[in-house]
């Protein structure tokens, strides 16, 4: 581990717990790089943009000067869980929060409830979770014009955020914004130099001596004789049954088809071994794939190589 790492967890260990260590700066408006989404609604219409590029907090339904309708949010091509809008900073940020929006103009599109993935190089995602769950559900809007501020339990590192809506009122119609302060590494990192003046050591006239053999000291004063004895146990132990321990996790082929009464989460799916369920309030979010090559492992819910849980 490098001293970038180690400093860099330092300081993220600090600020989690450190309840005067806030930033909330719009890092899209100041940091913004780039922004996509898994899908665009009505590509085909030269005339409208629902774009990723209209996602911005507080963006409004205009037409611009080419008679181009730009519209107030990004909206997907379809209503489905594997959409999402990335939102890539120019440099890795603290990123401590996150404000949504629905759409302008269109009082009945909105996000209910949503995940966050991010990465530290847009290649390599992490769910974002809190003190005892890896992947949390965040509430989402009630409306389509009140912005609602979600804080994070911890601050992040991320150069890229990905927003995968689970739930919406009619359509996936989003405006996003960040809230945080870049990182300066440089100056968590780098100390000052010092400086310290050249010295020239006097020549020595000494006759050279010869250095003494190092040897290792003994104890001449004997230790007091140990008088306690120790009595060693003569009756035998009796004998235990062997004790069976149950299983770890999910036996293989336990499954589920329905979320009623489930707590959110992802689930083993009884469909396949390459794909899953997500509960969320007890609606299903059934058959989300795996990566190619993968099953779904109960234990540690994900999908892996190997899975233990599924044949």
């Amino acid at each position: 581990m490098n001293q970038l790492t180690v400093s860099i967890s330092l300081v993220m260990t600090v600020l989690c717990h450190n309840a005067l260590a806030i930033c909330d700066n719009d890092l899209v408006t100041s940091f913004l790089a780039s922004v996509k989404a898994s899908s665009t609604f009505d590509l085909t219409d030269k005339s409208t943009n629902y774009g990723p590029d209209r996602a911005f907090i507080n963006a409004t339904e205009v037409k611009d000067a080419s008679g181009i309708t730009q519209m107030g949010a990004w909206v997907a091509e379809k209503n489905a869980i594997n959409q999402w809008i990335q939102i890539e900073l120019q440099d890795p940020a603290l990123v401590r929060g996150i404000v949504t929006q629905g759409r302008d103009a269109q009082d009945q599109q909105w996000v209910t409830k949503y995940r966050i993935l991010y990465s530290e190089d847009c290649h390599t995602w992490h769910t974002l979770g809190a003190f005892n769950i890896t992947d949390k559900f965040f509430t989402g809007n009630t409306d389509a014009s009140s912005p609602v501020t979600n804080m994070f339990d911890c601050p992040i590192m991320a150069k890229c955020i990905r927003v995968n809506p689970l739930g919406w009122n009619k359509d996936i119609a989003m405006r996003v914004g960040l809230l945080g302060c870049p990182l300066n590494l440089q100056a968590v990192t780098t100390a000052a130099p010092t400086t310290v003046a050249p010295t020239t050591a006097a020549p020595t006239t000494a006759a050279p001596t010869t250095a003494a053999p190092v040897t290792t000291a003994t104890m001449t004063t004997p230790m007091p004789p140990v008088t306690s004895t120790v009595q060693m146990a003569t009756t035998p132990m009796p004998t235990q049954a062997a004790i069976t321990l149950p299983p770890v996790g999910p036996k293989k082929g336990q499954c589920i088809t329905s979320c009623l009464g489930r707590a959110n989460g992802d689930y083993q799916s009884c469909t396949g071994c390459d794909v899953y369920i997500t509960c969320v309030w007890s609606s299903m979010y059934a058959n989300r794939p795996c990566p190619k090559m993968q099953q779904w492992d109960d234990n540690l819910k994900r999908c892996d190589i190997k899975s233990t849980t599924c044949p």
